[in-house]
């Protein structure tokens, strides 16, 4: 392990050139008291019992107006996509989870062969993904499951499964330092929730994980990509995406305000969860922008995600993520149910205009082939001609970010590096005229979606996570089609449309380009399609070359 490396070199922040633009840009958008097809997109404050608690900051009342999430759908808003038909079983292959829960299961190893095998892995790992290991309290929770199995006692397919956390999610008793020399330091008395809840169906937690500080950024400084070395990793859960590709861990937890899980995964090439905003308890989790923040898994697979995700919130998964259970052919295999093909009836729409000309080389022809896959397996696959405003989403998550976090943590006491707290100050600046219209703007694309959905009569959007593969590490820009752009920008291009948007999005591996590194598929679905989004995501993944 080494220590963390503040972003800050100097006291300009990297985002406030982009701000004056942004503004500007979101200023252009013409926005109606109604949006498409008639439907009004209120704002509507978010629900405090998903927000963190203790002792976290809070934003001051009264700087913003009224200006939370957007508000529940109204039915038939969306396309019902969220749960999965009943003979769907057959859509799943197994992922790592269901092969660890049957060596689990049968005796093959036990839950501290694994723990002590993944904390050894963490010790050696040159990538950089952790910033500090729990071997104790590991070693007791692996000691614990061994006993639940030999009692007969199975709590699910994260039973005896090492697992890491990244450096904002608060354990009990273990400093939070959320990537920073000293704001927001904590050593918290409780666990977050979704510790509790991972710890509840026995998952083995071995650390904490590297993150950009405090999560403002689309890269993990001291952290590396393991699929190549003098690469980034992403951020700024890029220590998190680190683990798992190294083969550390199975499962990681990230948070998500712009794109933090789903592009350190698609650059180290493994699968990443936005949940929907607001399904997943953010209690004992260092806020950022709350109205965009989100806590979900960085997995091997589509599958292990989804399994993730139902621990998480209590929602049945697939037989097929029985832990050790015995499974039908087809669930262990992912043969077609009934002999029809895994996505019969299911429509897919693509956004091309969105990225197409402006992404790296190798990232179209991998969407072709996710695009291939798709067809292959039996669903439909469409054009989709977005409205140009589309654009506009990552505009909208800037001036949010800078705001909401300037709100919570300009002020705060602790050390920060001179970029983040210049950074701080810029989003200070922010007029709340501005903030609020980048609200409405969010608020918009959400309707835009819906109708692109209904119009099509698709389920899903597919699109590039990341318009290019990894950069070397520390690039500060990025050539893409023969234009420069800001790494950090470029990075969020495409996973700002859920952030601001409150939908779920799934980052999967679609194979690699010509030089070996990885690209990833980005889905984005309805309010709660986490279940379609990984079985969708799982056929492009298990066909990629």
């Amino acid at each position: 392990m080494t220590p963390d490396l503040p972003s800050g070199r100097d006291s300009v922040s990297p985002w406030a050139a982009a701000l004056e633009r942004a503004v500007n840009r979101l200023r252009s958008v013409p926005l109606a008291e109604n949006g498409p097809d008639g439907m009004t997109a209120p704002l509507a404050e978010p629900d405090p019992s998903t927000m963190a608690t203790g002792d976290l900051p809070t934003a001051r009342a009264g700087r913003w107006p009224t200006a939370g999430h957007l508000p529940d759908d109204s039915p038939g808003r969306w396309p019902a996509v969220g749960h999965l038909p009943d003979d769907s079983a057959g859509r799943w292959g197994p992922g790592e989870l269901d092969a660890l829960g049957a060596r689990l299961h049968h005796g093959a190893a036990t839950a501290v062969e694994l723990a002590e095998a993944a904390l050894a892995a963490a010790e050696a790992d040159a990538s950089g993904a952790f910033v500090a290991l729990l071997p104790d309290r590991a070693i007791a929770a692996a000691r614990r499951a061994d006993a639940e199995r030999r009692d007969g006692l199975a709590r699910g397919p994260l039973h005896g499964v090492p697992v890491a956390v990244k450096d904002n999610i608060d354990m009990a008793g273990v400093a939070t330092r959320n990537g920073t020399p000293g704001l927001g330091h904590r050593v918290p008395v409780r666990d977050a929730t979704v510790v509790r809840l991972l710890e509840e169906a026995g998952a083995v937690i071995i650390g904490k994980t590297r993150m950009h500080e405090l999560a403002w950024g689309m890269t993990t400084p001291g952290c590396r990509n393991p699929r190549d070395l003098s690469r980034s990793a992403g951020g700024s859960s890029g220590g998190s995406a680190a683990a798992v590709a190294a083969g550390i861990v199975e499962i990681a937890l990230g948070t998500d305000t712009g794109g933090s899980i789903r592009n350190p995964a698609a650059l180290c090439g493994v699968a990443g969860l936005r949940p929907t905003w607001g399904t997943i308890p953010m209690a004992g989790i260092t806020p950022l922008a709350p109205t965009q923040d989100t806590v979900g898994p960085i997995a091997r697979s589509a599958a292990d995600c989804a399994a993730v995700f139902a621990t998480l919130t209590g929602s049945p998964w697939p037989a097929a993520f029985s832990a050790g259970s015995p499974a039908p052919p087809g669930e262990r295999t992912g043969a077609p149910a009934h002999g029809r093909p895994a996505l019969h009836g299911r429509r897919v729409a693509m956004p091309d205009g969105l990225w197409r000309g402006r992404v790296g080389e190798g990232i179209a022809e991998r969407m072709a082939a996710a695009r291939d896959a798709l067809l292959a397996a039996g669903a439909d696959v469409v054009e989709l001609d977005l409205p140009g405003v589309i654009a506009a989403a990552p505009a909208v998550t800037l001036v949010v970010m800078l705001a909401e976090s300037a709100d919570l943590w300009a002020d705060a006491p602790g050390a920060a590096s001179a970029e983040l707290r210049a950074t701080l100050r810029t989003g200070a600046e922010i007029r709340a005229v501005d903030y609020v219209r980048a609200r409405r703007v969010a608020a918009h694309l959400r309707d835009l979606i819906a109708a692109g959905l209904r119009t099509t009569g698709a389920d899903l959007l597919l699109l590039p996570t990341v318009p290019v593969t990894a950069a070397p590490t520390g690039a500060d820009t990025i050539e893409i089609a023969g234009r420069p752009e800001a790494t950090g920008a470029a990075y969020a291009r495409l996973t700002a449309l859920a952030s601001v948007t409150g939908l779920p999005a799934l980052s999967v591996p679609a194979g690699t380009d010509a030089t070996g590194r990885p690209v990833g598929a980005q889905l984005i679905g309805p309010p709660r399609a986490e279940a379609l989004l990984c079985a969708v995501g799982t056929v492009i993944a298990s066909s990629r070359v």
